[in-house]
């Protein structure tokens, strides 16, 4: 009888372990608690249900869609609609009130050519060719009056500012960090992250918030932090706090007058953040619970400002394609 006992154990342990070697390989399963995942990310849809925080809103919310071509989120109507678009290649794409930078093929990623359209309308203006031994990871953002497109690459820690109308290089930075940057609204200056230039440590670890005078050709080195946003206007500035190079999920805001800095969000894990065109609100991509090995589907998620209780998920599943890099931005028309 005793035989039998440890025979049966001995037999379900195999198959328990079984089962869950194949739960674990199967990668559209390869999560952990599945079913309590889905029941905490219904929970949480049906409390970021606040579409009244987009009232006063106006502009499109753009990300990438399927055939790699935009789709935007027509605030006005609360839906989402296709776009004329041209094919885009990867995630390096940006884009502002005036303009679209990208690359349109694999061989301009090859060749390290972006191409320039004007927005709406999706008219292509220019081409730059960047240097073809570089940019490896190019990353384009152009300014919101289709002036200049800036350029950073992690890789070499560099930030490139090109002109748009004859593709000349007006300034270049080789202490870059992170992979945002943020130019003012009268495309006058730009607000990065860099390393510290005397910092002669092999692993840098420490990054500063900067912001670069195109007029005067002047920094100034604002705080110490990550990934920046221009806050509602250029006294204050958005930012997350890097540990040993990486970015925790916190936001802050710092004071440029008073040289002070408060908490803004705290620990939502969030990947990605932008302002929305009336200053009331900002877009973030905060992870759903449920995930697998190759996809971890986000929220793309509106929240407020002075009650960041509201929110707003516009899309659930971005990223769900498995996209490393899901891109998101939000203009005034």
């Amino acid at each position: 009888m005793r035989i039998r006992k440890k025979a049966l154990f001995w037999i379900l342990g195999i198959i328990i372990l079984f089962v869950c070697f194949f739960l674990f390989l199967d990668k559209s399963k390869m999560m952990s608690f599945p079913i309590v995942s889905n029941f905490q990310d219904r929970i949480i849809e049906k409390q970021w249900a606040h579409p009244e925080i987009l009232q006063e809103e106006s502009g499109s919310i753009y990300t990438l869609g399927e055939n790699n071509k935009l789709v935007r989120f027509n605030v006005g109507t609360n839906k989402w609609e296709k776009t004329k678009s041209p094919y885009i290649d990867s995630e390096r794409w940006g884009i502002s009130k005036t303009t679209l930078a990208c690359f349109v093929s694999p061989e301009d990623v090859e060749k390290k050519k972006i191409s320039i359209f004007s927005m709406p309308e999706f008219r292509l203006i220019n081409t730059i060719n960047l240097d073809v031994n570089s940019y490896s990871l190019a990353m384009p953002y152009p300014d919101n009056n289709g002036k200049y497109v800036a350029v950073t690459d992690p890789i070499r820690n560099s930030l490139v500012i090109f002109s748009i109308s004859n593709g000349e290089k007006i300034f270049e930075y080789n202490y870059f960090s992170g992979d945002l940057i943020d130019w003012s609204s009268d495309s006058t200056k730009i607000l990065f992250s860099s390393f510290d230039e005397n910092d002669g440590a092999k692993f840098r670890t420490a990054s500063f918030i900067n912001v670069y005078d195109l007029r005067t050709r002047t920094f100034e080195k604002i705080c110490q932090g990550w990934q920046p946003r221009w806050g509602r206007d250029e006294n204050k500035v958005l930012f997350r706090k890097s540990v040993y190079g990486y970015s925790c999920g916190d936001i802050f805001e710092f004071n440029r007058k008073t040289k002070k800095e408060r908490l803004l969000l705290h620990n939502i894990r969030l990947y990605d953040y932008c302002w929305s065109p009336s200053g009331k609100n900002f877009l973030v991509a905060i992870p759903q619970k449920a995930f697998s090995l190759y996809h971890w589907p986000q929220w793309l998620t509106v929240i407020n400002y002075d009650n960041p209780k509201l929110r707003f998920i516009v899309l659930s599943g971005l990223n769900s394609s498995g996209n490393s890099n899901e891109r998101f931005f939000w203009t005034d028309n």
